[in-house]
């Protein structure tokens, strides 16, 4: 038990400093999608145009055959009981 809360605490750091970088890269692409706006219509591309590119790069985030995240793999068999 007292291993198990050692690995715990281990892991705990690195947890956080992936999403913390997890939460900075974000917020950057959000901010750089404004700036890549303004370049396209600057550019003559139409929101329609924009819409359509936006709604290409969501796709694969929304892919329903995609494997969920947090899940395991695969899941351990139980142990049965054996029979009298």
């Amino acid at each position: 038990m007292a291993v198990a809360l050692v690995q715990q605490a281990q892991a705990a750091p690195k947890s956080i400093a992936i999403g913390l970088t997890l939460a900075a890269v974000g917020a950057i692409a959000f901010s750089g999608k404004a700036i890549i706006v303004k370049l396209a219509y600057r550019h003559g591309v139409d929101a329609v145009t924009l819409i359509m590119l936006r709604m290409l790069f969501a796709l694969p985030f929304f892919f329903p055959g995609h494997e969920p995240v947090g899940q395991p793999q695969h899941a351990a068999p139980h142990a049965r009981a054996a029979d009298p």
